[in-house]
């Protein structure tokens, strides 16, 4: 699909530990679920949530409980972000044209086995941060947008929020031991253009410490590129860029294929051609030297496609997830969320399959058709990594 980021668009994030989701009108309450120290990876839907054990073979079911989720269907842009086996989930909707108030937010701890809910006070949600003891779930609106900080526990810490005169959209954010990095789109007052800033918190007091602009890809673009991730990585940031504007022609959103590298001091920039139009969510192996990057993937314009990038040979593979690997292969089905365990093995959840995959020999270690155990539509792949 062809996206155009607009102020009330929302966008994502994602996996395990302890698994924060934003749902529409999810029900309220506590719910439990088993836990064992067999069990290594979760699979769940909006209706119940299966334990599985990794063996010689495959997997082996160990568990099933019911839960109760608000939305029937996952999409794409529900996708891992996880620190200390603790994550941050939301779902990318667009309830229009101009949504606001409450969103629920589901919060999983698979050591545990617990599942609540509370509502955060504004919406949409467009993107979040999370850095294994708190989460920073940003909001846009018309008059401006903000950006929070809860604990687990989902108590709201600090709360930053914009100039009522920018239209700004928060895409997503990376963190270190002192900073939240965001990316900002904005347009403010006068602008002829849109421009993409990132934006620096203190996370201890989420004062906005630092606004830098994005230089564009070139004089001949128009507006903002549209940013869909960011992950730091050393003294490096990774950007996926799914498309931009250019002057010749404001109207038309052109696609681009670029994973963008900027140096977290100077932000000079360095473009990787990835071969695959709108590279979206960027996965990163536990060892952080390599990316896997899921590309734009919905009903309208399907792709199985995910790119692989290693930091340190700088080399670019792809893996197209055909009928070879798949168990129950299907041109309907749909890419969700990727993720790496310990041993650099890439775990791959889609609508109708789980695969794992051996990056390094490039073949399939095992796979999953989620028909045979009702779990087809996923919303979440909560895999341990301890």
């Amino acid at each position: 699909m062809k996206k155009i980021i607009l102020p009330v668009l929302a966008a994502v994030f994602l996996s395990l530990g302890a698994v924060f989701l934003v749902y529409r009108d999810a029900p309220k309450g506590d719910q439990t679920f088993k836990t064992s120290k067999k069990i290594d990876f979760y699979i769940m839907s909006y209706k119940k949530i299966v334990g599985f054990e990794k063996t010689n073979e495959g997997a082996k079911k160990r568990s099933e409980d019911k839960v109760k989720l608000g939305e029937q269907t996952a999409t794409h842009n529900l996708q891992p972000a996880s620190k200390n086996n603790h994550f941050f989930v939301f779902e990318d909707f667009a309830p229009g044209p101009f949504p606001r108030g409450p969103q629920t937010v589901v919060s999983l701890d698979i050591e545990k086995g617990s599942l609540s809910k509370a509502e955060y006070p504004e919406g949409p949600i467009t993107g979040a941060g999370f850095d294994g003891n708190f989460y920073y779930p940003m909001t846009s609106q018309p008059d401006g947008g903000s950006v929070h900080k809860y604990d687990k526990s989902k108590t709201l810490k600090k709360q930053f929020k914009f100039p009522d005169t920018a239209g700004n959209v928060m895409h997503a954010a990376a963190t270190d031991e002192k900073h939240i990095y965001v990316l900002n789109s904005t347009m403010n007052e006068g602008d002829k253009y849109t421009h993409n800033n990132l934006v620096i918190f203190d996370k201890k007091n989420l004062k906005k410490v630092d606004e830098r602009l994005i230089t564009n890809a070139s004089a001949a673009v128009a507006n903002s590129e549209a940013f869909l991730d960011i992950k730091l990585i050393g003294d490096k940031f990774y950007l996926t860029n799914t498309s931009y504007r250019l002057k010749s022609n404001p109207y038309e959103p052109t696609p681009q294929d670029k994973l963008v590298i900027l140096d977290k001091d100077s932000l000079a920039r360095k473009e990787v051609s990835l071969g695959k139009d709108e590279p979206h969510k960027i996965a990163v192996s536990n060892d952080e030297k390599t990316l896997a990057i899921s590309h734009t993937n919905d009903g309208f314009d399907p792709s199985m496609i995910i790119s692989f990038y290693d930091i340190g040979t700088q080399k670019i593979s792809r893996l197209e997830l055909n009928e070879s690997l798949m168990e129950n292969y299907s041109t309907e089905d749909m890419l969700i969320n990727v993720d790496f365990d310990k041993d650099g093995k890439v775990w791959i959840l889609t609508w109708k399959n789980l695969l794992v995959y051996d990056l390094e020999k490039q073949e399939k270690v095992f796979g999953i058709d989620l028909a045979t155990y009702d779990l087809e539509y996923s919303h979440l792949l909560a895999l341990k990594k301890k």
